[in-house]
């Protein structure tokens, strides 16, 4: 009998683990293409949001920590951005500067647009003075954070844990071998050809 029981029990675990529900995982990556202004010593950024989760992204925010990653919320950027610009879809984005603290942010939301699961979504923009280089590097408002340091949500911001990771250049293309040699051969058959 006692052999039963423990079969029947052994049977009842497998059956709930097996029929747990699913919990919805936040998760996402992000990239960011830069060039120059047509103001000089800016720079006009346009990031990437990728969405590697299993849940929607409602909010992103660029420059920013939280809690639970850092006692306090903590704005990274040393300087105002402008021109901020959001993706279509009713996604809006604002510079953001909390009066307690130094440093700026952005952050951008939707009530009616999330970046679905395996989707991405570019269009966050914004231009600096910060170079490509100071965007990549650490944060002077804020030691052990990187300008680049982000965070999602699956709702309206800090309405759920959220997730924090760097966006990071995104990589440059090699370009094609076609293309370099293409002139070297020109070259060539103009020396042929006596030219």
């Amino acid at each position: 009998m006692r052999g039963k029981r423990g079969i029947g029990l052994c049977a009842g675990i497998l059956l709930l683990i097996c029929h747990a529900p699913a919990f919805a995982f936040l998760s996402a990556t992000a990239t960011w293409t830069s060039q120059p202004d047509i103001q000089p010593g800016f720079y006009d950024y346009n990031v990437t949001v990728n969405n590697t989760g299993t849940t929607n992204i409602s909010t992103y925010w660029f420059a920013w920590i939280a809690p639970p990653t850092f006692p306090v919320i903590y704005d990274l950027l040393p300087t105002v951005p402008t021109n901020v610009q959001s993706p279509n879809g009713n996604w809006i984005g604002s510079a953001i500067h909390d009066s307690f603290y130094p440093g700026y942010s952005i952050e951008w939301y939707t009530g009616s647009a999330p970046i679905a699961p395996g989707q991405s979504l570019s269009g966050f923009k914004f231009t600096s003075d910060q170079t490509p280089a100071q965007i990549a590097g650490p944060s002077p408002e804020f030691t052990g954070f990187n300008e680049q340091a982000s965070y999602v949500y699956i709702g309206a911001s800090q309405t759920d844990s959220g997730a924090e990771f760097d966006a990071t250049p995104a990589p440059t293309p090699e370009p094609a071998i076609g293309l370099l040699a293409a002139p070297a051969v020109l070259l060539l058959l103009r020396r042929r050809r006596g030219v």
